[in-house]
C-alpha cells in the first residue's frame, strides 16, 4: 500500500503543471516565420474616442476618468453600446458635477435612465443633452483621421474665461 502511494506520487509529479505563472512570452516555430505584425487600434472608430479625448482639457479628462489614456476607457464604453452622444453627456455631467465617469456608466448599464441620473444629480437633461450633441457632431466633423484638422479643433474649440486662448506663442 506504501508504495502504491509513492508511486502515485511519484507519477502525478512528473505531469506537466498548468498552474504554473503564464508571464506572457513565449517563442513558437512560427515566431520566426515573418507572420502579419501586430496591429494596434486598428478600428476606425477610435478616431472618434480619440478626438473626443482631445476635445475637452487634460485635466477634465483626467478628473472624469482618473486615467491618463481616456481614450481608452471612452473606447471601452463604446465598445459596451454606449452612443456617442450618451459618452458626452455622461462626460459633461461628470465634469460637472465633479463625479467620476465609471459609476455614472455603471448606472446606466444597470438600467437607469439618463433622465433619472439626471434629475438625482440636478443637471438639466434637455439642454445639456442639445449641447452634448452638438459637441458629437464637432468631434465627429473633425475626426475623420485628418490630424491637421483635429489640432485646428484642440485649438480653436470654445473657451472658458480664463483659459490659455491657444498656443504658447500665440499668448
Amino acid at each position: 500500500m506504501r508504495n502504491l502511494f509513492f508511486l502515485a506520487v511519484f507519477l502525478s509529479s512528473s505531469l506537466p503543471v498548468f498552474s504554473q505563472v503564464y508571464l506572457g512570452a513565449s517563442v513558437d516555430p512560427g515566431g520566426f516565420a515573418g507572420g502579419k505584425p501586430p496591429s494596434v487600434m486598428t478600428r476606425s472608430e477610435s478616431s472618434f474616442e480619440n478626438s473626443l479625448s482631445l476635445y475637452f482639457s487634460t485635466a477634465t479628462m483626467y478628473e472624469v476618468f482618473d486615467s491618463t489614456s481616456p481614450e481608452r476607457e471612452i473606447l471601452k464604453y463604446s465598445d459596451k453600446g454606449f452612443y456617442r452622444t450618451e459618452l458626452v453627456y455622461l462626460i459633461l455631467l461628470a465634469s460637472e458635477k465633479k463625479e467620476k465617469f465609471k459609476p455614472l456608466a455603471d448606472r446606466i448599464i444597470k438600467g437607469e435612465t439618463l433622465r433619472k441620473l439626471s434629475s438625482d444629480l440636478g443637471f438639466d437633461l434637455l439642454e445639456n443633452f442639445a449641447k452634448a450633441s452638438k459637441i458629437k457632431e464637432e468631434v465627429e466633423r473633425m475626426s475623420d483621421d485628418d490630424i491637421v484638422n483635429l489640432h485646428e479643433m484642440i485649438i480653436n474649440r470654445p473657451r472658458k474665461e480664463g483659459e490659455i486662448k491657444g498656443p504658447p506663442d500665440e499668448n
